[in-house]
């Protein structure tokens, strides 16, 4: 249980900094710290008076929505998350709540016994005919497939090489303008920043 309340702490932090701090920072004399981590070019492009060629109306008024939706669907899970945690530390219910579910407890030793029984015959053929048929007593079980095993260990490797040519971007594009006197010097400690964040994130997945 300590570790488990520990983890929804954290939860719960995380939950406060996207649904207050950052909103009060950037509504708060602070606001000008935001503005050395935006991608100015991307902003401008919305703006036809100072941009020459920005981007159609119709392809404003899709990214404008898009980005409302997903900050609204963002700001449900928030709530959410908020409610549920909400419930867990006060009356120790809901989904989240790290209190024992004896009878779940009970159903997975149960599957698990059966799981092993099917594991030790030494034919695949038989092995297989035994897991399907504890799978008809438990539909939620899912039985390995070259869809389940190599579809996400595909995905993880692109993944990975997306990350990695992220960092390098990153890292290139802020390397070539350190120079204090590049028209676009100001951009170098962002993308610094959002390269190390990258690199890190990478670290810990892997």
């Amino acid at each position: 249980p300590r570790p488990a309340k520990f983890m929804h702490l954290i939860f719960m932090l995380r939950v406060f900094i996207l649904a207050v701090l950052v909103p009060a920072l950037a509504f708060s004399p602070w606001e000008r710290w935001f503005e050395l981590f935006a991608n100015q070019k991307a902003v401008d492009i919305f703006d036809c008076v100072q941009v020459a060629h920005c981007i159609p109306p119709k392809s404003k008024f899709v990214w404008k929505t898009a980005g409302i939706a997903c900050l609204a669907l963002t700001y449900m899970w928030l709530l959410g998350m908020a409610v549920l945690l909400l419930l867990c530390f006060a009356k120790n219910t809901g989904p989240l709540s790290w209190e024992k579910d004896k009878n779940a407890l009970k159903r997975i030793d149960w599957l698990a016994q059966h799981i092993d029984v099917a594991a030790t015959h030494e034919d695949w053929r038989a092995c297989l005919a035994a897991m399907k048929k504890i799978r008809k007593k438990h539909p939620n079980l899912k039985l390995t497939s070259i869809g389940t095993t190599v579809g996400p260990a595909v995905a993880w490797i692109v993944h990975l090489f997306l990350d990695i040519a992220v960092a390098y971007t990153f890292f290139s594009h802020g390397w070539e303008r350190r120079d204090p006197s590049n028209k676009e010097h100001d951009s170098f400690l962002p993308d610094m920043i959002f390269a190390g964040l990258t690199v890190l994130n990478f670290v810990y997945v892997l």
